[in-house]
């Protein structure tokens, strides 16, 4: 007998998760692979490695609603399961084998909104601080734009190596 659950109101709050692994170590080990398949099983492992993607959950809502138990368990899964989905790109843009392009963003737009952010609370105290402003906004842009190129490209070459 399947007992009807009753929700006068279940909610459920958003959630991130921040995702970030390295798979394929076995696939490194393996033994006697030489030629083509040595490659693709290297290709492999360097594919499973995801360098801190951040899956962004909704928030799963019901409101007087009755239903069975495994109707319950499966509108949850669909909800969740359709979330990750949509955020499948954003894992892919993590992948380490084409250098974590999501990351190689992140670095250099850091670095880009302190070289116009810097100089602005500069030239709030005086002309001094905002030329100071401008060396250090200018020193980090290029940092985090040069830090992300080459952290990028490290992570092709370890991937692919």
């Amino acid at each position: 007998e399947d007992k009807n659950l009753h929700f006068k109101r279940l909610d459920l709050d958003s959630a991130s998760v921040r995702v970030t692994f390295s798979g394929g170590s076995g696939l490194l080990r393996r033994r006697g692979r030489s030629g083509d398949v040595g490659f693709w099983y290297r290709l492999a492992a360097g594919m499973s490695s995801v360098d801190s993607s951040l899956l962004q959950l909704k928030e799963f809502r019901l409101t007087d609603t009755t239903m069975p138990l495994a109707s319950f368990q499966a509108a949850l899964q669909d909800f969740y399961y359709g979330q990750c989905l949509r955020q499948l790109a954003g894992v892919v843009a993590s992948l380490e084998i084409i250098g974590n392009p999501r990351g190689f963003v992140r670095h250099v737009s850091t670095g880009c909104i302190e070289m116009c952010c810097v100089p602005y609370q500069g030239a709030m105290q005086s002309p001094e601080d905002m030329l100071e402003g401008m060396v250090l906004g200018t020193c980090s842009c290029f940092s985090h734009g040069f830090f992300g190129l080459f952290n990028s490209l490290s992570k092709v070459a370890g991937a692919v190596s």
